[in-house]
């Protein structure tokens, strides 16, 4: 793949390894006073809003390193890199592996997208994820779900309540087999979207269609809220607390391999518990910042869980799209979510229940049809 591009650098000046060759491009900035969070600013004031993004895009950074990706966190300056670097060297975990920071190039939005994608899979990289920093929930399970429906479609997408996405999957496949008849695919991928606006997701849905790509269903990828403005941060607050009073958010479940918490079980657990400390540092900042006072689980609420035996959306919980993929506090999808929806993606569609319903309607009619019959002439 030949592209022109400026600013351009390779996999092999990262100085990290490169595992399966699948990556995390993170799109962010330095937090500084004035120059992060303008709208949120406007209403916390610059210091709150640049120390709630702060928090949000180390936990984003936190979480991305535990995959199996090498990680690459592209600041909006090149002045920045150093400075940048120097920020987030203490978060690269394991040791080797090292976050990669690199500046990225002119242009708007979709150009410098444009510009991550091509030079990772001109370097070689088959899977790529470019995504968002503002983004609370962003975790692990997001990350690894993302990367498992990239086995199944050419572009993967994470939606956000604002009719946008905070993240977006590529397969290099699918990039070479469009290439190969003469089409610069990667190009016209991000051209002509409305970005800022309620319209992205349409967007870039529609542009992906119209080059012939398969598109992950709309909830592959959970909704999560992107912290812009302080109405953000508000919805964001509340769905935090409402969560922790009702006790929505399903009980971890580590994954267990032969002596039960070793292995990748143990770094899911080491993931999950950051992502909740995370959270809570969060959750304290943006609360101080909008001056929000989380509701209180009514008495009623609490009878009604009592009635129920809920105690969180466990094995009991009904297995339905808004129960699986509904986000909550620490945006962890537990492995079970996880295993449940790629079943569902590998199964047929099921039939629905309605026809089932009437015809045992039918049936139970008949049957008392006929008992009727055998107690009056029997």
């Amino acid at each position: 793949m030949n592209f022109k591009l400026e600013n351009s650098w390779t996999y092999q000046d990262l100085d990290c390894k490169v595992l399966n060759r699948t990556a995390i491009i993170l799109f962010g900035r330095l937090p500084v006073a004035g120059k992060v969070k303008t709208r949120l600013a406007k209403d916390v004031g610059d210091k709150r809003a640049c120390e709630c993004y702060r928090e949000m895009c180390e936990n984003v950074v936190r979480q991305a390193v535990k995959s199996t990706a090498s990680v690459v966190f592209m600041c909006s300056e090149r002045e920045e890199v150093p400075l940048v670097r120097e920020w987030l060297e203490p978060f690269a975990e394991p040791s080797w592996k090292k976050i990669a920071v690199r500046a990225q190039c002119e242009g708007d939005l979709g150009e410098r997208i444009t510009h991550a994608f091509a030079q990772a899979f001109e370097d070689g990289c088959d899977e790529v994820i470019v995504a968002g920093t503002d983004v609370p929930d962003l975790s692990l399970d997001t990350f690894t779900l993302a990367f498992l429906h990239l086995q199944s479609f050419d572009v993967v997408i994470g939606p956000s309540e604002d009719d946008g996405y905070y993240l977006i999957g590529l397969h290099r496949n699918a990039m070479m087999r469009h290439h190969a008849t003469g089409e610069n695919l990667i190009h016209r991928l991000f051209k002509g979207i409305h970005w800022s606006t309620s319209l992205v997701y349409r967007d870039q849905v529609s542009i992906a269609y119209k080059l012939e790509l398969s598109v992950s269903p709309y909830k592959c990828l959970p909704v999560l809220i992107d912290v812009d403005t302080v109405e953000d941060a508000t919805r964001w607050l509340e769905r935090y607390a409402n969560a922790q009073n009702q006790q929505a958010r399903a009980p971890y479940e580590p994954y267990k391999r032969g002596g039960g918490g070793k292995g990748r079980g143990r770094d899911s657990r080491c993931a999950a518990e950051a992502a909740e400390a995370g959270l809570a540092r969060i959750y304290d900042g943006l609360r101080a910042a909008c001056d929000f006072t989380p509701p209180k689980p009514s008495e009623r609420q609490h009878q009604r869980d009592r009635k129920s035996g809920r105690q969180g959306r466990g094995a009991g919980a009904e297995d339905d799209d808004s129960s699986l993929f509904e986000p909550y506090p620490a945006g962890m999808l537990s492995p079970t979510a996880i295993l449940s929806a790629i079943k569902k993606l590998a199964s047929p569609p099921a039939r629905h229940d309605l026809p089932r319903k009437i015809d045992a309607a039918r049936e139970r009619s008949r049957v008392a049809k006929e008992d009727g019959k055998r107690l009056t002439y029997g």
